[in-house]
């Protein structure tokens, strides 16, 4: 016990920016490492031309990314509400940030953000160099990237929030997947649609707004323009998927 306290304070004294750099090497290495190591092996992955090839894979990779911020993202979270103890409704949505938080909790969720991190960085440069420069992309990373370094650095639990919209994500891509084989299951890419617009609409759509508004209480005025921009995008891109899904449901109603 006294050794786990010994290397619990010897890591608090680590400044802040160590570990979301460590953490910054490890999402870039381990993100291509999972690229490579799922080009090949393509069990699942339909054939086709080297793009097409390359969606599905970035798509698994991205998926991994998801699921890992995710529940680091929520068990963070959870351990800064425990720590507030008896707190009002009020205080627990507005703030959250003040309940003070043990220094290593701090740490880890630096490394888990710079992981994070480092994933978009290697996103970015599949995108650029084997994606056929996607503008869309790479539009999404240049705003999300500032965004998540003033998260970072003053209000981490707002970054902690933040990356809960990765939720809709597996959900989205599980969608791509089923509607790129050769013979979808309409069943399951209808009941697939509906949980991404679900968790889309919680996650993206209702949650920006919520950190525009904190960034606004925060007097945070640099930071408002950005929270305004992705809140946007996060509405168009929900009014698209929405029209998308509509269109789908008629093709799938129609007989075989």
């Amino acid at each position: 016990m006294y050794i786990n306290m010994t290397i619990l304070t010897y890591l608090s004294t680590i400044y802040p920016d160590t570990y979301n750099t460590i953490g910054i090497g490890i999402g870039f290495i381990l993100s291509t490492f999972i690229f490579v190591v799922s080009s090949y092996n393509k069990r699942g992955i339909r054939e086709g031309n080297g793009e097409a090839s390359y969606q599905w894979i970035s798509r698994i990779v991205s998926n991994y990314h998801a699921i890992f911020i995710s529940v680091t993202s929520t068990l963070f979270l959870l351990c800064t509400a425990l720590q507030g103890g008896e707190r009002t409704i009020y205080e627990l949505i507005f703030e959250l940030d003040s309940i003070p938080r043990p220094l290593w909790l701090n740490q880890i969720w630096y490394l888990f953000l710079g992981i994070s991190s480092g994933y978009l960085f290697y996103d970015l440069m599949l995108v650029i160099v084997l994606l056929n420069r996607d503008i869309g992309t790479i539009t999404h990373h240049a705003i999300v990237a500032p965004f998540l370094v003033w998260l970072r650095t003053d209000y981490p639990i707002y970054a902690a929030i933040g990356m809960l919209s990765e939720i809709s994500t597996p959900f989205l891509n599980a969608c791509w997947f089923e509607l790129h084989r050769d013979y979808p299951n309409r069943g399951k890419l209808l009941h697939l649609s509906y949980l991404l617009l679900v968790t889309y609409f919680i996650f993206r759509v209702l949650l920006f707004p919520y950190i525009c508004l904190m960034s606004m209480v925060k007097e945070e005025h640099y930071a408002v323009p950005l929270c305004i921009i992705v809140a946007l995008l996060n509405i168009y891109w929900f009014y698209r998927l929405l029209l998308k899904s509509r269109s789908m449901k008629s093709i799938l109603d129609q007989p075989v």
